[in-house]
C-alpha cells in the first residue's frame, strides 16, 4: 500500500477548471453543487492526487472510474484500487494491488460524540470511549477505522455498527480486513485498512505542486 498526503491548497480559476474536467463527471457535478469554496477544492484536489499516484505506481495513462451503487469508486479494467478522503487541510489517498480504504477526519467540537457514538460503536468501543481519558480522540480514531473498513469493502455508513474495531483487523462477511491507526496528524484521526497486511506501511507527506504542475498556495485553517 502506498499512502500519500498532501495539505489543502487554493487554486486561481484557470487551475481549478483545468484539474475540474479531469475527474469524473458525476465528482465534477457535485463539486460545482458545494456552497464552500474549500468543499469543492477538497474533492478536485483529492481526485487529482488519486490520478497521479496511479499513473506514478501503476503507469496508468487512460483512467476511467465508476461508483458503485453506495457512491464507492473504483476502476472497472485495472489490477489496481485505491481510497480517497479528506477533511480540514489534509487531502489523503492509498492506492493498492488489493481493496484498500483510508479516512482522515478532523476532531471537530461541534460533534456530539456521545449521541452519534450510541448510533455508530459496538457496545465494546462504546464502552471503551466512556473509559477513555480522551473520549472525543478515542471515537474520531474508531470512527476513522469503521469508516476505512467500509470504504475497502466498497459498502455504506449503514454498517458501521456492525464493524468492531478495537483490534488491528476485523471480521466481516467472513473476510478479514487489517486496520491502522496512523499518527502524527494532530487534531486529526487518520486510519487505513486494507485485505492485506498494512503493520509498515507508511505516509508519504507530498506537495498538491505534481498534481497541478505550477505555484499554488496553501489554504491556512
Amino acid at each position: 500500500m502506498i499512502i500519500h498526503a498532501a495539505e489543502l491548497i487554493e487554486l486561481n480559476s484557470g487551475q481549478y477548471e483545468s484539474l475540474l474536467r479531469k475527474i469524473p463527471k458525476e465528482k465534477q457535478r457535485q463539486a460545482d453543487r458545494f456552497r464552500h469554496r474549500q468543499d469543492s477544492l477538497r474533492t478536485v484536489l483529492g481526485y487529482n492526487l488519486a490520478l497521479t499516484m496511479l499513473e506514478k505506481y501503476f503507469g496508468m495513462k487512460q483512467i476511467h472510474i465508476e461508483f458503485n451503487p453506495y457512491g464507492r469508486p473504483y476502476l472497472s479494467k485495472e489490477n489496481a484500487f485505491f481510497s480517497i478522503s479528506h477533511s480540514g487541510k489534509w487531502v489523503v489517498c492509498a492506492v493498492d494491488k488489493v481493496p484498500v480504504g483510508i479516512d482522515i477526519q478532523k476532531q471537530s467540537q461541534v460533534w456530539d460524540i456521545w449521541s452519534v457514538g450510541q448510533e455508530t460503536l459496538t457496545e465494546k468501543e462504546y464502552d471503551r470511549m466512556r473509559r477513555s481519558t480522551d473520549s472525543h480522540g478515542y471515537f474520531f480514531d474508531c470512527w476513522c477505522r469503521k469508516e476505512a473498513a467500509i470504504k475497502c469493502m466498497g459498502k455504506g455508513l449503514f454498517m458501521m455498527k456492525e464493524i468492531e474495531t478495537v483490534k488491528g483487523s476485523c471480521m466481516i462477511e467472513n473476510k478479514r480486513y487489517y486496520l491502522k491507526q496512523i499518527k502524527g496528524f494532530s487534531g486529526y484521526s487518520f486510519a487505513v485498512c486494507s485485505e492485506g497486511d498494512i503493520s509498515s506501511c507508511q505516509v508519504e507527506i507530498s506537495p498538491l505542486l505534481n498534481v497541478i504542475g505550477q505555484p499554488y498556495l496553501k489554504v491556512r485553517r
